[in-house]
Parts: structure tokens; C-alpha cells; sequence
């Protein structure tokens, strides 16, 4: 993993970080030897080790969370693609978040436009002009969603899958985060146990638990316990307030509607999400947007464990003249 710090980055609140640090993954030959450059942006709780590399360490949980759709004969062939996949701003898994602060409750907020404003920051000091294609999971979905309508250098192409155009959460949801960092942070007796509470919960709501019990895990509830302290010794509840708070203020309902995206949009959901449901409404009507509602059945975590359903649809996509 790599990383590239910038001397300070305004954010849309009228305060500025005064240095913003990108981490990102990258899998494939560089920009200028690739067939095409793609930009993958990660889930709200995931990290940029996407693939699986042999030059990669294992430094994350979910190493390899988009394997399928990347490396040797896959969609994104890193014989030919090259494939960028920045860490969030705010995340903690090498770009600038709240855990990197003496006191991470004072952590300017940001949102889903400044996030999208660093990545701009940092293509450009990569000297890469253009991009062919910008995916984005989940989080990474509202970060598409602004590249489809803000995009910092030009892309042919936007893919959103299982997100929406409005940020999910409530702020009851950043305050009990904010809570648990706190008492973390003091060392709270019942804590630790309070934050792989939250990841057990939203590892049942995204639909593991019926992908292992599909896959004939012997005691899927240990495995999902194990998962969510594994993932709990690594993502800071700081973090996930943050991402959380720049979730919840998003919102591009009105110009999706009005088909303001400048660019060609793929927007995919699945037929058993219920974080993100297959409710298109008035969007359909924007010229530059296809919608489509996939059949699957693990939910949220349907891209990611029946790669099959969509990668077919996406491919159809970026292979289409515009």
C-alpha cells in the first residue's frame, strides 16, 4: 500500500485539514501501460486491499473483499486494467481520519464532496488525466454518485453498486458511535463488547450469517463472532462516526432526478437489501442512467458473494459504446 500526503485540503464546512494523507491499493500494470484505468471505491467499513496480490501483506480482515472481479481473466484483468482503490478520508486504513488526532472528537467533519475532492487532489499528482471507469460499493456508491456529477478529472464511466443517492444513517446512529469510541477510548468496562455488538449486528443485517450457512459453516455464530473481533481489533469507532456523520449529510436526490450527471451511469441494487432497496422512482427518467434490480439473495453483500449476477450487467456496461 502506498500513500501521498497534501499540505492542506478546504473541506465544503469552510474548515481545512492542514495536511490530508491518501493510502491506496493498486493492482495491475501502471496508468501509463494499462488498457484502461479504473477507480474502485470501498464500503464503508472495508479496507483498499480489494484484491488479492501477491505483492500484498495481509494487513486487513477483508483482504481481497472484490477477488472476484479482479485479477488473472476476471472483469478487471491486471494483465491489462489497471485498478486504483484509495482508502477513504476519514478511514483508518492509512488516509487521514479522526484516529490520527491527540483527540479525535475534534476531528473537522467532512463529507462524501471532500473525499471526492482529495481523490482529484491525488490523480493528479499521479499524472493520470482521465479515468475509464469509476465503481463504487456501498460508501463507495455515494462517492460515485458525486464522480457521476462532480467529477475532479474525466470518466468515461460510472458503476454504482448497492448504494443510493441519499447517505443512509441517522445522527442518533454518529452519537452512539462517538459514544462507544469515548468509552473505548477511557477504558469503559463493557466496551469492547459494545463495538463487536455493532459489527455482529451489521454483519447479520448485510447477510453473512445465510452465506455461511449456505456454505455449510459447522457453527456460523462463532464465525461471525470471530469475524466481527477480528474486524473490531482494527477499525477505530472513530472512523466509522466520521464516515458515518459525511453518510448521513449526503444527498443528490434532486439532481439525479433532473438527470444533471454529466456522464453515463450504471446504478445496480439488490432485490434483498433492505439497507439499500430496488427503489428507483423518478431517477429512471435521467438519459444518462441505467437502473437495474439484481435477483440476489445475500443481500448487501451480494456484489461481493454473487459476483456472478453482476459482473455480467457491469461488463455489458463499459464494453457499450457511448
Amino acid at each position: 500500500m502506498k500513500a501521498l500526503t497534501f499540505e492542506a485540503l478546504p473541506l465544503q464546512s469552510g474548515d481545512t485539514l492542514p495536511a490530508a494523507t491518501l493510502a491506496w491499493c493498486h493492482y495491475g500494470p501502471p496508468p501509463d501501460k494499462a488498457r484502461a484505468v479504473i477507480l474502485l471505491l470501498h464500503g464503508i467499513s472495508s479496507s483498499p486491499q480489494a484484491a488479492i496480490s501477491p505483492n500484498d501483506r495481509p494487513e486487513f480482515c477483508d483482504r481481497g473483499w472484490f477477488r472476484d472481479w479482479i485479477g488473472p481473466d476476471r472483469l478487471f484483468d491486471t494483465e491489462h486494467h489497471c485498478v486504483l482503490v484509495p482508502n477513504a478520508l476519514g478511514s483508518c486504513f492509512g488516509s487521514t481520519g479522526p484516529q490520527h488526532w491527540s483527540r479525535p472528537d475534534t476531528f473537522p467533519d467532512i463529507s462524501i464532496g471532500d473525499t471526492v475532492a482529495l481523490q482529484g487532489l491525488w490523480l493528479k499528482a499521479l499524472g493520470i488525466p482521465r479515468l475509464d471507469a469509476v465503481i463504487g460499493y456501498s460508501y463507495g456508491g455515494y462517492q460515485a454518485f458525486e464522480w457521476a456529477m462532480r467529477a475532479p478529472v474525466p470518466a468515461d464511466k460510472v458503476v454504482v453498486l448497492a448504494s443510493a443517492p441519499r447517505g443512509n444513517g441517522a445522527p442518533a446512529d454518529i452519537q452512539k458511535l462517538r459514544h462507544i469510541a469515548a468509552s473505548l477510548r477511557s477504558g469503559k468496562p463493557g466496551a469492547p463488547e459494545q463495538w463487536i455488538q455493532q459489527r455482529l449486528n451489521t454483519l447479520e443485517r448485510y447477510g453473512y450469517a445465510r452465506k455461511l450457512a449456505d456454505d455449510g459453516v459447522e457453527d456460523p455464530a462463532a464465525r461471525l463472532r470471530h469475524e466481527a473481533e477480528t474486524w473490531a481489533r482494527q477499525f477505530s469507532p472513530w472512523s466509522l462516526a466520521c464516515l458515518r456523520a459525511a453518510s448521513v449529510h449526503f444527498d443528490i436526490r434532486r439532481e439525479l432526478a433532473a438527470g444533471s450527471n454529466p456522464m453515463q451511469l450504471l446504478w445496480l441494487q439488490c432485490l434483498t437489501d433492505p439497507i439499500f432497496p430496488c427503489e428507483f422512482g423518478s431517477y429512471e427518467k435521467s438519459p444518462r442512467l441505467k437502473t437495474l434490480c439484481v435477483p440476489g439473495k445475500y443481500k448487501h453483500v451480494s456484489p461481493i458473494y454473487e459476483s456472478g449476477l453482476w459482473i455480467g450487467h457491469v461488463a455489458a456496461f463499459l464494453n457499450a459504446r457511448s
